[in-house]
C-alpha cells in the first residue's frame, strides 16, 4: 500500500486548485464550488478553523475538518472542537485512511476537550 500523508491546510489560495479537484471529485463540479467558495470561508471564519488533507501518491484524497466552539457543558463553559465535513473518495476507501483522519483531527480536539478539563468524567 502506498503511504498515507497527512498534512494541515494553512494557506486557501494557494491549496485552491488541488481542494477544488478533490471537492469536485467528492462532490460535483456545481457543490464543489460552492463548498470551496462558500462554506469554507464561513467555517474560516470561525475560531481556530482547521482543514485536514489525506494525500496518497501526490493526490489529495479525503479530508477531516474542525471548529472550535464555545460551549456550556454541566454548567462549565468551555471551548471544544466541533468536526465537519469529513470524507475519503471512493475509490480509496478501505485502505485505513478515514481512521487516520479522525485520529488526528481527535487528537486536535483534545487539545481543548472537555476530558482535558475534567469538566466531564463520562462520555457523553
Amino acid at each position: 500500500m502506498r503511504e498515507i500523508k497527512l498534512k494541515y491546510i494553512k494557506n486557501f489560495s494557494e491549496e485552491k486548485d488541488r481542494l477544488l479537484a478533490l471537492y469536485t471529485k467528492y462532490y460535483g463540479n456545481k457543490i464543489a464550488e460552492q463548498r470551496f467558495n462558500e462554506r469554507i470561508p464561513w467555517y474560516n471564519s470561525r475560531d481556530n478553523f482547521k482543514v485536514l488533507i489525506a494525500e496518497v501518491g501526490g493526490e489529495y484524497v479525503g479530508q477531516s475538518c474542525a471548529y472550535s466552539a464555545n460551549a456550556n457543558i454541566k454548567g462549565k463553559k468551555t471551548t471544544i472542537f466541533w468536526g465537519v465535513d469529513t470524507f475519503v473518495l471512493g475509490t480509496m476507501r478501505g485502505l485505513g485512511i478515514g481512521k487516520k483522519l479522525q485520529e488526528e483531527i481527535m487528537d486536535l480536539k483534545r487539545l481543548l476537550s472537555v476530558y482535558r478539563e475534567g469538566i466531564l468524567k463520562e462520555k457523553i
